[in-house]
């Protein structure tokens, strides 16, 4: 399919993984690719980089959800921690609103 061929494959909700026409798109979607971008941040890596867009396409498919390789996350203080894997959940209600995220990193900002 068309999104097992993108090069952006790492950065997209698992929703988008249907065989059938992909959904609008919606602003959990946009937090699924900003904990992509935040992963890549922490880690100097793509999240998704010890897997195949295969095994990402199958894994969604059969409902498992599939994580990036946490392990090669560096920044592990504040909410490096914990916001790029809330924005990377399986299920989209329950990944953070975006004014979560804002609150998280201007707090960071102000405690630096």
């Amino acid at each position: 399919t068309r999104v097992r061929n993108s090069r952006s494959w790492r950065y997209r909700a698992p929703e988008l993984w249907q065989e059938e026409d992909p959904p609008a798109p919606t602003p959990t979607m946009d937090i699924f690719a900003l904990g992509g971008l935040m992963f890549l941040l922490a880690s100097d890596t793509k999240p998704f980089s010890m897997i195949t867009s295969d095994d990402v396409f199958f894994a969604v498919r059969l409902n498992r959800p599939v994580h990036p390789n946490w392990e090669d996350q560096k920044f592990t203080q504040g909410f490096w921690l914990d916001l790029p894997r809330s924005c990377m959940q399986h299920n989209p209600r329950e990944r953070p609103h975006i004014r979560h995220v804002q609150a998280c990193v201007e707090n960071t900002m102000a405690e630096a």
